[in-house]
């Protein structure tokens, strides 16, 4: 691995949609990161019969307001910035860890993760940076579409409940919601809850309002749920 350079590279953000999945490209100088980072080696050290290649993530993971791993602190924070070229971002992916120091934000290897890290460091003006995020987060404005704005939506509602009484009268529709998910151009949304049949797949009615959406899903979770238990043997 080399050492760390004192140089300043710039950085870009954009987002769009290709083969009807978001993506979101990191360019260093210029040059796609994905570009520079093709890992030779796999992390026990063994060498790979030819370089890694990775897909550009999802801008959910990455970019504001959904996300905030690439602002940067004291303390490092870990980011995903690449996933498999299956598109299982949980086979494999690419990792680095975003930390401040004073005027100057670095991007480093991951030393904790057990799937693969980039193997340079980078080294950015703050200012610029953060102007390069909030440019890569205007840029999804573009393509994004109700499905995805609905899923942030109940992402952000299941944050904000709380089991405490204050709570109560703004109880979410869907209190075991672990997570919604949209794809591009997809009129369709993908809710997970912690019961046992899992996930819905929901079709986004075009006769209910943003508002009616979250109620709606609430109530086709509550009847999955009710056919799941009813389906269960009884216990001996």
């Amino acid at each position: 691995m080399s050492g760390p350079s004192r140089q300043l590279s710039s950085l870009a953000i954009t987002t769009d949609v290709r083969a009807g999945r978001a993506v979101t490209h990191c360019l260093v100088g210029g040059v796609d990161i994905l570009d520079l980072e093709r890992p030779t080696h796999f992390r026990t050290g063994e060498l790979r019969s030819e370089p890694a290649q990775f897909h550009p993530p999802d801008p959910v993971g990455l970019l504001p307001p959904d996300s905030r791993v690439l602002l940067p602190s004291e303390q490092p924070c870990p980011a995903m910035i690449g996933i498999c070229s299956c598109g299982l971002p949980d086979d494999a992916s690419l990792w680095l860890q975003v930390r401040g120091d004073g005027d100057t934000v670095l991007w480093e290897s991951e030393p904790l993760v057990w799937h693969d890290s980039i193997q340079r460091t980078y080294r950015f003006e703050l200012l610029g940076y953060l102007d390069a995020i909030d440019r890569g987060a205007r840029t999804v404005k573009a393509w994004e579409d109700r499905s995805r704005r609905l899923a942030r939506e109940l992402r952000r509602r299941r944050d904000r409940w709380c089991e405490t009484p204050a709570c109560a009268a703004h109880r979410p529709e869907i209190p075991t919601l672990i997570n919604a998910s949209a794809r591009p151009d997809v009129d369709e949304l993908y809710v997970r809850v912690a019961t046992g049949f899992g996930f819905v797949r929901y079709p986004v009615p075009n006769d209910l309002d943003d508002e009616q959406v979250p109620a709606s899903i609430g109530t086709r979770v509550r009847h999955e749920n009710a056919m799941h238990e009813h389906s269960q043997p009884l216990a001996p």
